[in-house]
């Protein structure tokens, strides 16, 4: 009986023992943790990895921006060979490159220059012919040379000794983000052929306000075109002045990777000298409008002017969709 009641009692007390032990193991665990994620190690710490089997085992590594215990999700990187959007200022994001030329809608030039450091050659119905230098992004200078054209896209040969050559500048200021302002000018000289005592100033003026990117904008521009014509030493003759006023609003899109539209509604206006208008004004418009087509460094359109005034119709019933409008150019 004794040694029963002694095996009893032995053995309620080991079970006492081994409880109070369970017990204090994970609060002496717990009193060691002074912030989630962050253990401070005790003299027993390797004893006790080693009793449950979890040394060398990487624990969580949550910080203070990932909760305690979540896995560590290493940061996707883009294939190699893969392209991805390159945008910036001049180069929004989605497409590989930019407009080579968001100078013009159509014929009205913007406030947008060609990128800084690089020539550009082009021609607007083999008629005129322009070279010209972005020196900075605000300023641009050039040399157009013009010859009598028809509008048909071919400069007659039998004319083609009527040409004029005229320094072209335009610059340009970025109001606002997508706001910029620009005006585009040229002044020089026309010789024509069939009176060599005879010279015509070929002056232009052409204000804009451009919204939005070269890939999106509407484009608000008033161009003044001017002639003045006179004679040289021999004979005795006032100077004749022309003007051409061409307001317009039109715009462009680019709908691919490699194509555009655009379209411009102009609404001019003719006054010679004294003042005196060719017709009221308003009772004559023109639309402008075309595709164009462009790679990185070379650029395209074919576009038409369609006159939108009564007494032109006899003409366009053989060029129902306008006047045609070509225009090619490219980055030297």
């Amino acid at each position: 009986m004794q040694h029963r009641a002694g095996c009893s009692v032995a053995s309620r007390t080991n079970r006492l023992v081994a409880a109070g032990l369970l017990f204090c193991l994970p609060a002496t665990a717990a009193a060691q943790i002074t912030s989630p994620g962050e253990l401070v190690p005790s003299p027993d710490a390797p004893l006790l990895e080693a009793a449950s089997g979890t040394a060398g085992v990487e624990g969580p590594t949550g910080g203070s921006e990932e909760p305690h215990g979540a896995p560590s999700v290493p940061q996707s990187t883009p294939d190699a060979g893969v392209e991805g959007p390159t945008g910036g200022p001049e180069e929004p994001a989605g497409w590989p490159y930019a407009d080579p030329d968001p100078s013009n809608v159509g014929w009205t030039t913007t406030a947008l220059l060609r990128p800084e450091g690089t020539w550009s050659f082009r021609t607007t119905n083999v008629g005129l012919w322009e070279l010209a230098y972005a020196l900075k992004p605000y300023v641009e200078l050039g040399l157009a040379v013009h010859t009598m054209d028809l509008g048909l896209g071919i400069a007659l040969p039998m004319i083609l000794m009527n040409v004029g050559v005229a320094p072209t500048a335009r610059f340009a200021a970025q109001l606002a983000d997508g706001v910029s302002a620009g005006l585009s000018t040229q002044l020089g000289f026309w010789f024509t052929s069939a009176s060599p005592d005879r010279i015509i100033l070929v002056w232009n003026a052409t204000p804009a306000l451009t919204i939005g990117s070269p890939d999106l904008f509407l484009n608000v521009a008033v161009g003044i075109w001017g002639l003045t014509s006179f004679w040289l030493e021999g004979r005795a003759s006032h100077p004749y002045t022309l003007a051409t006023f061409l307001p317009s609003v039109g715009g462009n899109w680019r709908v691919s990777r490699r194509t555009k539209i655009h379209a411009e509604l102009v609404a001019p206006a003719v006054v010679f000298e004294g003042g005196r208008s060719a017709f009221p004004y308003g009772t004559a418009w023109a639309l402008s409008y075309g595709v164009g087509v462009f790679g990185e460094s070379i650029w395209g359109d074919i576009g038409f002017l369609l006159p939108l005034w009564e007494d032109i119709w006899d003409v366009l019933q053989y060029l129902p969709c306008g006047l045609p409008l070509f225009r090619f150019g490219v980055r030297l």
